[in-house]
């Protein structure tokens, strides 16, 4: 973490400064306690000024006190102020820029939180995909994961069953109905498919292309599509959108991205799967004929 050490120095080099525990960690407590130790120590300054020039000015100040000069006493007390002051306003800068790059360490703390929530989340995403091995249901979890991580109320997973056609092989939306097949065309959708590029839509989406009656318009609001690839293999289209005004940023864009290349592995899993169970069918079914044959 290159980042956080150097901006650990960076507060260190402050807290330093202002004379406070170099620890590396921003302690808002602290700049605050820092805060009114100087306040306290102007304060006591200005108090002693005006105290002392009071003094002089009714005549009440020992001559030997005052070195024979009470307008002396007087303008030591003010050069002494001024110093003061500087020394004060010298700390109150450094502490502000204390507290900027405290900001920055709980900004970028924050970012390493939700980079290690989502990392937890993808693993659990990634054992709950791998361990299936039904197309079915890793098709289900895929479309009930990319749900939940990006915050989505609609989603499908729309399989390639042709060099231009798509089927959705499981949906959560009430616009779209599973096993409906869509057209490959101009869309934006159609692009995204073909192409295999992770897109997302910050509008409602008009341009479709030809599809089933039931699917004419997938999603209302706005949408993301993720192509799904195995091995090189374009395999299908993961698709969210979200019924409401809101919109989609890059970090949801770059969830699904990550989903729908887990997705990928496993659907390409599930069917090789599938194809052995056939395979071994079949073999089973030529030996027992050969069993039951005349020998």
């Amino acid at each position: 973490m290159p980042a956080t050490e150097e901006l650990r120095d960076r507060i260190r080099s402050e807290e330093r400064v202002v004379d406070l525990p170099d620890d590396g960690v921003f302690s808002r407590a602290a700049v605050r306690r820092r805060r009114r130790h100087l306040s306290l120590v102007a304060l006591m300054v200005v108090v002693g000024l005006v105290v002392v020039t009071i003094v002089n000015d009714v005549g009440h100040l020992d001559e030997d006190l005052t070195l024979g000069n009470p307008g002396l006493v007087r303008a030591l007390l003010i050069v002494f102020a001024g110093v003061v002051t500087v020394y004060v306003i010298d700390k109150e800068r450094h502490l502000r820029r204390l507290e900027v790059l405290g900001h920055e360490q709980r900004t970028l703390n924050l970012a390493l939180a939700e980079s290690l929530i989502q990392a937890s989340q993808l693993a659990e995403t990634d054992r709950e995909l791998t361990s299936v091995l039904d197309l079915r249901e890793v098709l289900e979890h895929t479309v009930d994961r990319a749900l939940e991580h990006v915050g989505a109320t609609d989603g499908v997973v729309l399989l390639r069953c042709g060099a231009t056609e798509f089927r959705a092989a499981a949906a959560r939306t009430h616009r779209i109905s599973w096993s409906s097949r869509i057209q490959l065309g101009e869309s934006i959708e159609g692009r995204s498919r073909s192409t295999g590029e992770l897109l997302a839509v910050s509008a409602p989406l008009t341009d479709r292309a030809p599809a089933h009656p039931a699917s004419d318009a997938p999603f209302e609001g706005a949408a993301m599509f993720a192509s799904l690839v195995d091995h090189g293999e374009l395999l299908g289209v993961l698709a969210v959108g979200i019924a409401d005004d809101r919109r989609f940023g890059s970090s949801e864009l770059e969830v699904l991205g990550d989903i729908a290349d887990l997705a990928g592995t496993a659907i390409g899993n599930a069917r090789r799967h599938e194809a052995a169970l056939l395979e071994l069918d079949r073999t089973r079914t030529q030996l027992a004929q050969l069993v039951a044959g005349p020998i």
